[in-house]
């Protein structure tokens, strides 16, 4: 009798560290999986974005999973597991580490100088913009354009305005409307002209003149 309650407390030793073990490799598999998951998924949210914000969250919450994994005797296998993605980190600086990562292996994309008319990517701003004045500046002085169309009734504005469809673009500096905008400004102050004209309806002869004047400034 006395053999058999050792064996049952033997057994009972040997099943509690057998379980005892057993959750301690649980809980490793569980925490360093949980911040690699974590690194994976700030590291695509920073790749589609490049919010800087994404960053910031990613340390606060990551920093507090290293402490845990820390203080559960887990920190080697944290390095091992990180290294197999490619983060080389050392010491106290792992999420350090981690963020570095992020932000290198998903640089922000150089900017774009692309012509908004003609598409081109000419490559820096600079360019860019004499691009735009010597290729794509307008034939006739827009500011003057500009002027005299401020100068007519305002229901003929709003006429011309309507027709044309620019919407707010209107109250814009006309030398940086768009020739589509332009076209469409032409194409509605031609018609208004026609209606003056069409229905006598007592516009004296310098508003038809600025009329015309204006769609001659805005023609490319």
């Amino acid at each position: 009798m006395p053999n058999d309650r050792r064996l049952v407390i033997a057994g009972t030793i040997v099943g509690g560290i057998v379980a005892y073990y057993a959750y301690r490799e649980y809980l490793k598999h569980s925490l360093i999986k949980d911040y690699i998951d974590e690194v994976k998924s700030y590291a695509a949210q920073y790749a589609s974005t490049h919010n800087i914000d994404v960053l910031e969250l990613a340390e606060r919450a990551l920093r507090a999973k290293e402490e845990v994994i820390k203080r559960e005797g887990f920190f080697g296998e944290l390095l091992t597991g990180l290294a197999k993605l490619g983060i080389v980190a050392v010491g106290g600086l792992v999420t350090y580490g981690v963020i570095v990562w992020i932000k290198r292996r998903y640089p922000p994309k150089p900017p774009e100088y692309i012509c908004p008319i003609c598409r081109i990517d000419l490559h820096s701003e600079w360019r860019l913009k004499k691009h735009i004045e010597e290729i794509h500046r307008p034939a006739g002085d827009t500011s003057e354009a500009q002027s005299l169309f401020n100068q007519l009734p305002k229901w003929i504005q709003d006429l011309i305005i309507a027709l044309s469809g620019v919407g707010e673009e209107i109250k814009k500096r006309w030398d940086a409307l768009p020739p589509d905008t332009r076209f469409a400004l032409v194409m509605a102050i031609t018609i208004v002209i026609l209606i003056l004209v069409a229905f006598s309806l007592g516009i004296g002869t310098p508003v038809l003149i600025s009329l015309k004047r204006i769609a001659t400034l805005l023609i490319v």
